[in-house]
C-alpha cells in the first residue's frame, strides 16, 4: 500500500547533492594552496564570508546525514531539503548582506570624503579670500610706505630749508655794526657747519700789516665771549682783546684801535675809520655758506675758510681756492711753486687777490697753522 510520503532518496537530484556532498567531505584531501582552499581562505576574512562558510558546512553535514539515515526517508528528504538550502541559498543571502553592508560602508566613506572635500574647497576659498585681502593690504601698506618717505623726504627738505633760511639771517646779521651776541651766534653756527677754521676765521687790518682774528672758545674768558686776536700774518698772536655780551661795535672798534696804537700797528685814522672788519667777516660767512649748500666745489676744497682776499679768493686749511671760477685750487703742497708766473698771463685771474691769497697762505703754512705742514729739515725719512 503507497503512503503518502515521498521517497526523496530514489529522486536523480538526490543522488546528485549525495555526491556533492560526498565531494565537499573530500576537500580536506586537496593540496591546501590549492584553488578552494584560498577561496575559503579570502572568504572566512570577512564576518559574512565565515557564517556563509559555517551554512555551506552546516549543509553539507545535513546532506551527508540524509545519505546515513536512508532508512526514513522522510527525515532523509527534510536534512536533503535543508542541506541544500543551506549550501544554495543561505551563503548566497549573506554574502548578499555583507555586499550590501560593504556598498553601505563605501557610501558613508564616499560621504565623508565629499564632505571633507567641501571643506577644503570651502577652506581653500577662505584662504584664497585672506591671500586677497592680505595682497591688499600689503599694497596699502607700500602705498603708506611710499607715501611717507615722500612725505618724510619733503619734512627733510623743508626743515633743511628753513634752517638754511635761518643761517642766512644769522650770517646776514653780520654786518656793518653788529650786535656782540649775533657776531657770536653767526661764528659759533659757522664753526659748527664747518664753514670756517676751528680757531676761527681771520680778516686783515689795511695798513697795520696784521690780521684780527674772531675767536669763541675761549674759555678763560668766560661763555659768550668773542676773543679778538691780532696776529701777524704767520698767525703769531701779538695781542689779545675780549668783546663782551652788552657792549656795541664801536666799544669793540675803539677798544681795537687802542690796542694796535699800543703795539704800533695803529694804520692811522683814515685807514682805520675805513675798516671793513665786519663786512669783510660777513663775505666770508655768506661764500662759505652759500657754495657749501648750492654744491658749486666739493666742501673739502672750500671749507674749513680761513681767510678771504676779496674779490677773488679764499685762504682755507687746506690751500687758497678761487671764488670765480669757482674751486680753481692751489693746495698747499704747491705753494713753493711760482704761480705769479704761472697765473700771471691769465685774463681771468684778480693778481691782487692772488697775491695776497698767496702771501697769507704761504706765511700760515710755513708756520705750521694749516691742516698740512712744510717738511721739517730734522725728518729721517724720505717724503714720497
Amino acid at each position: 500500500m503507497r503512503t503518502g510520503r515521498l521517497k526523496l532518496g530514489t529522486r536523480p537530484w538526490v543522488s546528485s547533492l549525495r555526491q556533492t556532498s560526498v565531494a565537499s567531505l573530500r576537500i580536506r584531501d586537496i593540496d591546501q594552496e590549492g584553488l578552494i582552499v584560498g577561496m575559503i581562505r579570502r572568504l572566512i576574512r570577512t564576518r559574512w564570508g565565515a557564517l556563509a562558510t559555517i551554512a555551506v558546512i552546516a549543509g553539507g553535514v545535513c546532506v551527508y546525514m540524509s545519505s546515513v539515515w536512508r532508512g526514513d526517508s522522510w527525515l532523509s528528504g527534510v536534512l536533503v531539503n535543508v542541506g541544500t538550502g543551506l549550501v544554495l541559498f543561505l551563503p548566497l543571502l549573506l554574502i548578499g548582506w555583507g555586499v550590501e553592508r560593504r556598498l553601505d560602508d563605501v557610501r558613508k566613506r564616499q560621504d565623508v570624503a565629499a564632505e571633507r572635500q567641501a571643506q577644503i574647497e570651502e577652506r581653500q576659498a577662505e584662504v584664497t579670500s585672506d591671500v586677497a585681502r592680505l595682497e591688499g593690504e600689503i599694497t596699502k601698506t607700500q602705498d603708506d610706505l611710499r607715501l611717507t618717505r615722500e612725505e618724510l623726504s619733503d619734512a627733510v627738505v623743508a626743515r633743511l630749508a628753513a634752517k638754511r633760511s635761518e643761517d642766512s639771517k644769522i650770517f646776514s646779521a653780520v654786518g656793518v655794526d653788529p650786535k656782540q651776541e649775533e657776531m657770536f651766534a653767526a661764528i659759533n653756527r659757522a664753526s659748527k657747519l664747518g664753514i670756517v677754521a676751528p680757531v676761527g676765521p681771520r680778516v686783515y687790518v689795511p695798513g697795520g700789516d696784521v690780521y684780527v682774528r674772531f675767536a669763541t672758545d675761549q674759555e678763560e674768558y668766560g661763555a659768550g665771549v668773542i676773543v679778538l686776536f691780532v696776529e701777524t700774518p704767520s698767525g703769531e698772536s701779538k695781542e689779545e682783546l675780549g668783546w663782551y655780551p652788552g657792549e656795541s661795535a664801536t666799544d669793540l672798534l675803539v677798544s681795537l684801535g687802542e690796542l694796535l696804537q699800543s703795539i704800533g700797528r695803529y694804520p692811522g685814522d683814515k685807514s682805520f675809520g675805513s675798516l671793513r672788519l665786519f663786512s669783510d667777516l660777513h663775505d666770508l660767512l655768506d661764500i662759505g655758506h652759500q657754495w657749501s649748500i648750492n654744491g658749486k666745489v666739493a666742501l673739502h676744497e672750500l671749507a674749513p675758510l680761513v681767510q678771504f682776499c676779496p674779490p677773488q679768493w679764499v685762504v682755507t686749511m687746506s690751500g687758497i681756492t678761487s671764488l670765480d671760477p669757482a674751486g680753481y685750487t692751489i693746495p698747499v703742497s704747491r705753494f713753493d711753486e711760482d704761480w705769479e708766473s704761472h697765473m700771471g698771463g691769465k685774463p681771468w685771474v684778480d693778481q691782487d687777490s692772488l697775491q695776497e691769497a698767496l702771501a697769507a697762505g704761504r706765511a700760515l703754512f710755513h708756520a705750521y697753522r694749516l691742516a698740512s705742514h712744510p717738511r721739517s729739515p730734522w725728518d729721517s725719512e724720505v717724503p714720497f
